[in-house]
């Protein structure tokens, strides 16, 4: 299945949170019962606490609940692995709970299974978090197989941070986030367990901090910047105070050390953020000067023109794409609302038909678009449609839209629309009207019944150039 990024609203953090929390409370229960039966018996309780935990992902998933199928998929991995190692420890292999710099093979053989079922989650449900659990057991791996600890796992370690990022790089994926957040904390972790004690050393910090500030910019990725601040400050806090601890014991002893003049800490926080602020206006305005996001119109039929006059009301560059070398370097296309069979008559006759099955990036395809995108048509999508589900021509009509942004209701045209008729597992839906689905997002591709570009509200089109941003790490 291919992965999706979901949105973060407040209801997908509830969700996040209520999974999450599911999951500590069976932790906790297992350890409770852990403490009260042998080890058969806790193997038993956890398999029961893994298939039930599967049993949710699976039944949410079938019902098109993918944010809430998927925190239930990674909590089910941990499941897994708390299983196994309880299963090890009943048949008597110990090695499961002894130390990393003893080597043991039914240690390396439980982070093997926990992989094993990381990846076939992550391929079953297409839930990025599940990546944070491959990149953190994958690094356990390594070091466990490899090394002993010492200096040796700090080498290993950064190689394997810097193999996680040059991996999330290469693959622009929505889980790539959590191979740069892991690379990060392990190329950071490394670089302060040689250099924390000196002067010099954390100076190196500073410039290590330095390097990732400029990673966060030239990959995207937030997680880098925020490791980097991370560092700023911890050095400011080594050269202030000299050691991190005292200042937890002036925090609780309402003063500062006694080496430390009262005002020196407003002073070193206020001269560590202002070059930070200072660089933050100078790179906002160079983002603000970068080239549009480039949008590809599909040109050949239909209401091309006023997608591209919405886009430029928007700041992003429409081209107009008539032939498949025109979709190159482009960061979405639209394909418009029109009369379906010509479209696809005419993407087959200029050979544009393939040439959109292999386009990477976002699409969003409305009225017409929508059909041509579904998987009887092109198979690009997931969905099955409905054609003129709403009647003819005559049965025109207009419709206010709950969108779920918390705004005023969407003014939809509808002209002989369609809706879906299936929406697929993998699908979100929006917006519906009569229980009908016409407004949808699957991963990549947005689709709309109606069409978004025959009024006056933006919100559909923003809310396409905020997927395109998304999936190519344009900055917004």
């Amino acid at each position: 299945m291919r992965e999706t990024k979901p949105v973060w609203t407040s209801s997908s953090f509830l969700l996040y949170t209520g999974g999450l929390t599911v999951l500590g409370g069976g932790l906790a229960a297992l350890g409770y019962l852990s403490s009260r039966y042998g080890s058969g018996a806790k193997a038993a309780w956890a398999l029961l606490v893994l298939a039930i935990l599967y049993w949710i992902a699976h039944a949410l998933r079938l019902r098109g609940r993918q944010i809430a199928a998927g925190i239930f998929a990674f909590a089910s991995v941990i499941a897994w692995g708390t299983f196994i190692a309880f299963l090890f420890e009943w048949w008597g292999w110990n090695g499961v709970s002894g130390s990393l710099s003893n080597w043991s093979w039914s240690r390396l053989a439980l982070w093997l299974l926990i992989l094993a079922a990381a990846w076939d989650d992550r391929r079953r449900f297409g839930f990025p978090f599940i990546r944070l659990i491959s990149a953190v057991v994958g690094w356990l791996f390594v070091v466990d197989l490899i090394t002993a600890g010492g200096s040796f796992t700090a080498a290993v370690t950064l190689l394997v941070g810097i193999a996680y990022l040059l991996w999330g790089t290469i693959h622009r994926t929505p889980s790539s986030f959590w191979l740069h957040l892991v690379g990060g904390l392990l190329i950071g972790g490394s670089i302060v367990y040689w250099a924390h004690t000196g002067d010099g050393q954390w100076a190196g910090v500073s410039i290590a901090a330095f390097c990732f500030v400029v990673i966060a910019y030239a990959t995207g990725r937030s997680s880098w910047a925020v490791l980097g601040t991370i560092g700023f400050f911890a050095a400011t806090v080594h050269y202030l105070i000299g050691s991190p601890t005292d200042i937890v014991g002036a925090a609780f002893s309402g003063s500062p050390p006694r080496h430390v003049s009262p005002g020196a800490p407003a002073v070193a926080f206020g001269l560590l953020g202002y070059p930070r602020t200072a660089a933050r206006i100078a790179l906002v305005t160079i983002e603000a000067m970068e080239k549009p996001l480039k949008i590809g119109v599909l040109a050949v039929q239909g209401n091309f023109r006023e997608h591209a006059a919405v886009l430029r009301r928007l700041a992003a560059e429409p081209v107009e794409v008539r032939l498949p070398e025109q979709l190159e370097r482009l960061d979405g296309l639209i394909i418009p609302g029109g009369e379906s069979t010509a479209i696809a008559r005419l993407m087959r006759l200029y050979g544009l038909d393939e040439a959109v099955r292999e386009f990477g990036g976002p699409i969003f395809g409305t009225c017409a678009g929508m059909i041509v995108l579904d998987r009887d048509h092109l198979g690009v999508g997931g969905y099955r449609t409905r054609r003129n589900a709403f009647g003819r021509q005559v049965k025109s009509f207009e419709a206010d839209l709950d969108v779920g942004d918390g705004d005023e209701p969407l003014r939809a045209i509808f002209i002989r629309a369609p809706w879906l008729e299936d929406a697929g597992p993998d699908v979100e839906v929006l917006a519906e009207v009569d229980g009908h689905p016409v407004l949808a997002r699957e991963g990549r591709l947005l689709v709309a019944a109606f069409h978004p570009e025959l009024t006056d509200d933006t919100r559909v089109h923003e809310h396409f150039l905020n997927i395109v941003r998304e999936e190519s790490g344009v900055r917004a």
